[in-house]
């Protein structure tokens, strides 16, 4: 069962959404006649068969997917649960489906309360850091985040990342629309919380954010938080992020072991010369629109097919097929050694990778090292490659398979099917 295409989706901005399903259980051969579908806003009138938000009586029509929503009209920010059955014989009423659900987003945009924030002063192009330190003293409830960080952005919350997706959110024409995700952050939720926001350029170039954040307590009062309240913007250890060129890591400029902690010294005073005070700044123009489609994630992780050294402390991976995606590389060494991995689809006859069909794209991620005792893991957060070939420099010693991880990087749609061919192709 599915709510717009997809299964209990939440933040949907659709006010007459569509539902579709899968017939299990009738009878060989029999076909759906009809069916009913029942909304309600809580699923314990649905187990009393009764749909105080729609209730579509039976209808006659073998329709499975695309079936419109005709019922009140929805509200924002609220969960609803639907059901349906469907009958093979005229006659004969076949049981009700297990529940389902769908959340809805904002679905007006006088509902966003926050402003685009930024900081257009000296920090054009760079990954930015938004940081916001907040309170509940109540039991929680449920907790949702509402954010469109514009080229990409990623969340995180009390030391972790929130969600799976990356390089959020998806491309559009920012003028005419811009999309937002809605992440489920109630479990993530302490008495002391600190939200760490980056913002990369991506595909727009000047970083902005544009946040909600809504905290419903177990005894129903609320809590809301948007972008107008992150006051504090700073620089991070990303020193360069291009979607072309790919992306810079200085491990040394680190500091999420301060960041991440509600009770440092930094949060308790004022900002202090290291941080900015985010402005609001002008809107990319676009309406605010809920991200709909598959989310890109990293969909498949394997280590190279084979790792070869071209030339004295120069190593190429061969991944064993293209593809999208980048490397994730372990590694320990002196502070300041700096690993260089430059990405191809070919390589030339020395065994060097091959970038002249890239023109001036320069498709190379570069990790310094913070240097110590222990291994140091690293995967860039903001860029992407084309690749099978990827070409390693500045290695501190000889390095083997056990150090790198592939990880192909798609957007994430279900498989739908598949075959076999007798044909190699």
């Amino acid at each position: 069962m599915k709510t717009s295409y997809a299964p209990n989706p939440v933040g949907i901005d659709i006010e007459r959404p569509q539902f579709s399903w899968e017939l299990n259980g009738i009878r060989d051969g029999a076909l759906q006649g009809a069916y009913q579908v029942l909304v309600s806003d809580n699923p314990e009138l649905l187990e009393r068969e009764e749909g105080n938000i729609w209730n579509s009586e039976k209808v006659t029509s073998p329709k499975a997917v695309g079936v419109v929503f005709e019922g009140k009209s929805l509200q924002s920010k609220k969960r609803y649960y639907w059901k349906v059955r469907v009958w093979d014989d005229p006659k004969l009423a076949g049981k009700w489906s297990a529940v389902s659900s769908f959340e809805t987003g904002l679905l007006n945009q006088a509902e966003w309360t926050g402003d685009w924030v930024g900081y257009p002063f000296g920090w054009v192009g760079k990954v930015l850091y938004f940081r916001h330190v907040f309170l509940c003293h109540k039991p929680v409830d449920r907790a949702r985040i509402y954010v469109s960080g514009i080229g990409y952005n990623a969340i995180r919350l009390n030391g972790a990342k929130v969600g799976k997706n990356v390089l959020d959110p998806a491309k559009s024409d920012f003028s005419k629309r811009t999309y937002y995700t809605t992440h489920d952050v109630g479990d993530q939720l302490k008495s002391e919380n600190v939200m760490l926001i980056s913002v990369a350029p991506g595909w727009y170039g000047m970083p902005k954010l544009k946040l909600q954040m809504e905290i419903v307590y177990k005894d129903g009062t609320t809590q809301q938080i948007s972008s107008n309240d992150i006051r504090k913007v700073t620089l991070g250890p990303i020193v360069r992020s291009g979607i072309l060129d790919g992306e810079e890591y200085d491990a040394r400029k680190e500091n999420f072991s301060q960041l991440d902690l509600p009770t440092d010294t930094i949060i308790k005073g004022l900002p202090n010369k290291t941080w900015g005070v985010a402005h609001i700044v002008e809107s990319p123009g676009g309406k605010m629109a809920s991200q709909h489609q598959e989310p890109i994630q990293v969909t498949e992780t394997f280590k190279p097919r084979s790792i070869k050294q071209v030339k004295p402390g120069i190593y190429v991976l061969d991944a064993g097929e293209n593809m999208a995606g980048w490397v994730s590389l372990r590694v320990k060494g002196s502070s300041g050694t700096q690993i260089v991995m430059k990405f191809a689809e070919t390589v030339y006859s020395d065994g060097r990778v091959n970038q002249e069909n890239l023109r001036t794209a320069e498709a190379t991620d570069r990790y310094t090292l913070k240097g110590g005792d222990d291994y140091e893991e690293w995967e860039p957060s903001f860029t992407y490659h084309g690749f099978r070939y990827v070409q390693v420099e500045g290695f501190p010693y000889s390095p083997n398979a056990e150090d790198f991880t592939i990880k192909k990087v798609r957007s994430a749609v279900a498989e739908n099917g598949k075959f076999h061919s007798s044909n190699p192709l």
